[in-house]
């Protein structure tokens, strides 16, 4: 029986292949620990090229992909994946499921070798749904024994603390890191830190930070810096309030 706060576990996969792409590592903790509920150990990557890499050396059953990362992103990705396996694989094609934090572009993803696509963060219930969709049947196993996990992974109180001390070390100095990267010119670097801040301020239900990251990665798309002076400050007023805000809640002893 499912709530829209409690997600029913009614299966475990420990015998599934997945390999999880993403260079935020908020992201990456995130699914791994929603994967272990299922009790899937996963493969973990930051890097588009090493996914590839050990796709053409590993078997898995389901490739989760970012599309923004920092060497080659997740379309072209797939992509590579798409045409080896049709030049040198015998293998069943891979799966491909889409990580983004824009699934409304699930269309360009269909497109371009994407199997499906997910919203970050990750919700349970949607995940749950991808696996028994995907994963080969003989890996799904039904549970006997009840238990329940929360629909939205990162309110568990363990995991939030663990995420909110990941972004005070990985994203204190992320605003300097744009500055510095619009002061060079290197919009496409200034355009990717956006996007990965507001990714790791959505895990954390920071809305104000992750509306401010979302409007500096929109004025930063396309290669065209178009990111205004009150954009910038509002980013670095939302960023500092959000560190101090997660400094605050991580003193505060539980009641």
């Amino acid at each position: 029986m499912q709530d829209n706060d409690k997600y029913e576990k009614t299966f475990t996969a420990p015998d599934a292949n997945v390999l999880i792409v993403d260079d935020n590592e908020l992201s990456l903790k995130t699914a791994e620990t929603l994967f272990n509920f299922f009790q899937i150990s996963v493969k973990k990557t930051r890097s588009g090229h090493e996914a590839f890499d050990l796709v053409r050396n590993e078997s898995f059953d389901i490739i989760f992909l970012d599309q923004m990362m920092p060497d080659i992103d997740g379309t072209e990705t797939a992509a590579n994946i798409r045409e080896w396996e049709k030049k040198f694989s015998n293998r069943k094609p891979l799966v491909i499921i889409a990580l983004t934090a824009a699934a409304v572009y699930w269309e360009m993803f269909y497109s371009n070798g994407f199997d499906g696509c997910i919203s970050k963060p990750l919700d349970t219930n949607t995940l749950a749904g991808i696996l028994t969709r995907w994963l080969p049947k003989e890996k799904i196993k039904p549970v006997q024994s009840l238990q329940f996990i929360k629909s939205d992974i990162c309110a568990d109180k363990d995991l939030r603390n663990e995420l909110m001390k990941m972004f005070l070390e990985d994203e204190c100095n992320t605003y300097d890191d744009i500055e510095n990267a619009l002061k060079s010119d290197d919009i496409k670097k200034a355009h990717r830190l956006s996007h990965s801040l507001k990714s790791s301020a959505g895990h954390l239900h920071l809305e104000n930070l992750k509306q401010a990251a979302a409007d500096a990665e929109k004025s930063l798309s396309a290669g065209k810096n178009q990111i205004t002076e009150r954009q910038l400050l509002v980013l670095k007023e939302e960023l500092m309030s959000a560190l101090k805000k997660l400094t605050e809640e991580l003193k505060t002893p539980e009641r």
